[in-house]
Order: structure tokens, then sequence, then C-alpha cells
């Protein structure tokens, strides 16, 4: 014989709730907090892989930047062709340089050869570096 239904009024305002409906209140509050944890790790997991990316394109724009940075110090800038320019302090521009200045060019060439003032530049730069000089203008 079948179990008889039997409802209970719980207040004139609510609809009666019935036997068969109770036993399935915890399915449906399993469910229902499963598919919330499943939301969740749904949310988190894009948050994830968004951030996952942009880690990797900082990373890629880190490397780009050192490289470009370490060209500029030791060979110059590159131009369009991708051919490396001659860096501005090489010893064959300042050479042109003092040209243009009209500079002595035989002790000029001299002492950039010889290194004349080599130690009065050095402590200059190591002196500039201690006061947080950076650069020059330019």
């Amino acid at each position: 014989m079948p179990p008889k239904k039997t409802t209970k009024k719980v207040g004139s305002a609510k609809p009666p709730v019935t036997v068969e409906a109770r036993s399935e209140m915890p399915k449906m509050a399993a469910a229902s907090k499963d598919t919330v944890e499943s939301s969740i790790l749904n949310r988190l997991s894009q948050q994830f892989n968004l951030l996952a990316i942009l880690i990797v394109a900082l990373f890629l724009f880190q490397g780009y930047t050192f490289y470009r940075v370490k060209n500029i110090e030791t060979k110059g800038v590159t131009g369009g062709t991708g051919q490396a320019q001659e860096s501005p302090l090489s010893d064959k521009k300042l050479k042109e340089y003092a040209k243009d200045l009209k500079l002595d060019k035989k002790k000029f060439e001299a002492c950039l050869d010889n290194g004349e003032r080599a130690d009065a530049v050095t402590a200059d730069s190591t002196y500039g570096t201690e006061l947080g000089v950076q650069g020059t203008p330019g």
C-alpha cells in the first residue's frame, strides 16, 4: 500500500508542503550547492587564464625591452632596415666630431688612442653615479 500523502499548513500565506516535497529538499540543496561551486570554479579558472596571459605578455615585453636597451648600449640603435647603426660614442664618430669642431686632429687622436684622459673620465663618471646622475641631457 503506497504511503499516504499528508499535508501540513505552515501558516495561511504559504501553500501546504507534502512529505515527498520535504524529502526532495536536501537533494535540491545539494544540486544548488554543486551549481554554485561549479560557477565559482568556472570564474576562478577564467580569472587564472587572464592572469596567465598577462604574465606571459609582461615577460615578452620585458625581454624585448632588455634586448633593445642592450643593443642601444653596445652597438647603437637599429634603423628601419634592421641593421645596427654605429654608436654615437665610437672612436670613429668621436674623431668625426673632433674634425667638425676643428680640434687639433693629431693631439685628439693621440689622446683618444692612448687613453691619456681615461682615468679622469672614469673618476668623473663614478662621481656622477655616486651623486645619482643617470645620464646627460641630449
